[in-house]
């Protein structure tokens, strides 16, 4: 866990494995990378999501969500929470195909992973592409109608430059 909340690479662990066991009482006993990966973070990433669930359950947040590629050439589309000071990312997916109708059901699914009634959510933030005008226009809108959309600026910014 302690790794995990440093980002600190579980392959470190397996180099310090010798100064563990010449300096730590029962040092030998401490598992190598592999084995904290298959048996160990499951665990703290789970605890992990109970708590941002229970950070943001039934709260009136606000929600990111922007699309990107990764290096494979695949989208990745990242949402954000936020509720008075903190600010999370909840949620990670890769999506086959994206328009306004994949977003709109990713994020219906992960609100109702984190127990957020849509009566709740106040503010939807995006990019200004069409397909997110859509599908705030088109998915979200229509249930959850206190739902705000507001394009995020520096996308604008980027779109007249």
């Amino acid at each position: 866990m302690a790794f995990a909340i440093a980002d600190i690479p579980l392959e470190k662990v397996n180099s310090l494995l010798p100064f563990f066991q010449k300096h730590v009482k029962q040092g030998g006993f401490i598992p190598q990378a592999p084995t904290l990966r298959q048996i160990y973070l499951p665990q703290v990433f789970e605890n992990h999501l109970i708590q941002l669930k229970l950070l943001f359950e039934n709260k009136p947040v606000a929600i990111t969500m922007d699309e990107t590629t990764d290096d494979c050439a695949r989208s990745v589309v990242n949402t954000l929470f936020h509720f008075r000071t903190n600010t999370k990312l909840v949620s990670v997916d890769f999506l086959i195909q994206v328009n306004n109708a994949t977003m709109g059901s990713t994020l219906l699914t992960i609100l109702t992973k984190y127990n957020i009634p849509l009566s709740i959510p106040r503010l939807f933030l995006s990019d200004s592409a069409a397909y997110m005008k859509k599908c705030f226009r088109e998915v979200l809108k229509p249930v959850m109608p206190q739902l705000i959309h507001a394009p995020c600026c520096a996308h604008i910014l980027n779109l007249i430059g």
